[in-house]
């Protein structure tokens, strides 16, 4: 890309941020924000917490600096298998100092009732700093992932 087509590309995205910002949906208060995103991750827990929220910071620019700001969304923590090091690290860095509520699920096939359930220990090793601020601990997990886990657990109660 040409240096002229850089600063063309560059000039277009923040006048289109700019156009953005009038809109008269982000004129809403940040707590007004956060209350909406608490209340859609509400009904994604209910759900079993699939993470459809996430999609709505993706609106903008201003959505996301928002929820990435409050740290009461991320509180809920679900490790499933397919859950990356470096997802569960930027979850846990939004979540701040934030008591947080960990859900450790497995996925339900023949291959995780044979006792593979998939997870990655890198992953499963990085809840491990944050135990002192763990207020739940659901564990949907096959009894070979249980006992390989071997985690001095002392959480506070």
């Amino acid at each position: 890309m040409s240096t002229s087509s850089a600063v063309d590309a560059r000039c277009d995205w923040i006048l289109r941020r700019r156009a953005n910002d009038a809109l008269p949906v982000l004129q809403l208060a940040p707590e007004i924000l956060v209350d909406i995103f608490q209340d859609l991750r509400a009904e994604d827990i209910r759900d079993l917490w699939r993470g459809h929220w996430l999609a709505y910071t993706h609106v903008c620019h201003h959505w996301r600096t928002v929820a990435h700001a409050a740290p009461i969304l991320w509180n809920h923590v679900c490790i499933r298998p397919e859950t990356s090091e470096e997802a569960l690290k930027a979850w846990l860095a939004c979540s701040g100092t934030a008591t947080v509520n960990v859900t450790i699920e497995s996925r339900y096939d023949a291959q995780s009732m044979l006792g593979d359930d998939g997870f990655s220990d890198a992953v499963l090793e990085c809840i491990l700093p944050e135990m002192s601020r763990v207020e739940t601990m659901q564990l949907l997990v096959s009894r070979k992932t249980l006992l390989a886990l071997n985690w001095p657990i002392s959480a506070p109660l």
